[in-house]
């Protein structure tokens, strides 16, 4: 059930860590023309605190977890919310994404409260995305080797069941020619609608754009991107000299143990910046519990199928 009254404080972070922190380091040693994991050392003095999420499918009276969210005067006021992108003055919101054993189920939380926001179940090819009730929301389809698609659930479909695509990514692998050993590491390519409207209309039809926009803007040149198309990709790992390594940096705390499916997001401005940032925290009783912190102009939704698409990478 949906609680109108005012965002809660837990979505507003300004004062979260910068998704450009340099206090953390991963560090990875070359072994060949290999993909390489990276992260950040393990700090066994101060590990981080993360207590269980919340149980599901509970029913006993007071055991359901409410979430207060602003509800648009929309049509679909689910799709709207976990839709609606961050503002720039937001900070970052802060999550923690858990995979479960087998890869099949996982769950997004706000961290602050361990808040349950959305689930998401792999079926072959397929992700379903939905709301703690079970409700679908999104899937996340994988229409060839390297490529997948954020739609929302069929009921939004357009003219003759045509649905309109809310993402589209592209995963890759990058010859690194000016590192020793010239290795080969992951990348990812997102690309989405944005609207200038978005703040008084519809959030759905402002950013849902036709397939073929989302895939031509994944390969045009950066100032051949239409205006209408925000495009992010993957940062890349620096080589350090002295240290004989590749490093990427990350805030304190979110990327503790090495992983292929750690990565980065930046835009592509001038002076680019990170905008999602995904790590392996910890592991245990066959739970991988990551980091997932993102910014404008990502959704929650959008944050949390880009965390999805790299699975293939593992």
């Amino acid at each position: 059930m949906l609680d109108r009254r005012p965002r809660p404080p837990t979505l507003e972070m300004p004062n979260a860590p910068s998704l450009r922190g340099q206090e953390s380091r991963g560090e990875i040693t070359p072994s060949g023309n290999k993909v390489f994991q990276l992260g950040s050392p393990r700090n066994k003095s101060n590990p981080p605190q993360l207590t269980p999420p919340p149980s599901l499918g509970q029913t006993k009276k007071g055991s359901r977890v409410c979430i207060d969210i602003p509800s648009p005067g929309s049509w679909d006021p689910q799709l709207e919310h976990f839709l609606r992108p961050l503002e720039a003055g937001d900070g970052a919101c802060q999550c923690i994404m858990v995979r479960y054993k087998g890869g099949k189920h996982f769950d997004l939380m706000l961290e602050e409260g361990n808040v349950l926001l959305l689930s998401a179940k792999r079926k072959g090819k397929e992700f379903c995305l939905s709301l703690p009730d079970s409700t679908p929301l999104a899937h996340l389809q994988r229409p060839s080797r390297r490529a997948f698609v954020l739609q929302a659930d069929s009921k939004h479909n357009g003219p003759s069941g045509i649905e309109p695509e809310l993402s589209r990514f592209l995963l890759d692998e990058l010859t690194l020619n000016n590192v020793p050993s010239e290795p080969q590491i992951n990348t990812v390519t997102m690309t989405m609608g944005q609207s200038p409207v978005i703040a008084t209309g519809n959030i759905y039809t402002s950013l849902a754009r036709p397939g073929a926009e989302l895939e031509t803007a994944l390969h045009a040149k950066p100032n051949a991107v239409a205006s209408s198309i925000t495009r992010l990709h993957s940062r890349r790992p620096l080589w350090n000299d002295q240290k004989e390594l590749l490093t990427l940096d990350y805030p304190p705390g979110r990327a503790i143990e090495a992983s292929v499916q750690n990565f980065q997001l930046c835009d592509e401005t001038e002076e680019p910046s990170v905008v999602l940032v995904h790590g392996l925290i910890r592991e245990e009783d066959n739970e991988e519990h990551f980091s997932l912190d993102f910014c404008s102009p990502l959704s929650t939704l959008q944050a949390f199928a880009a965390a999805l698409a790299v699975q293939e990478w593992g």
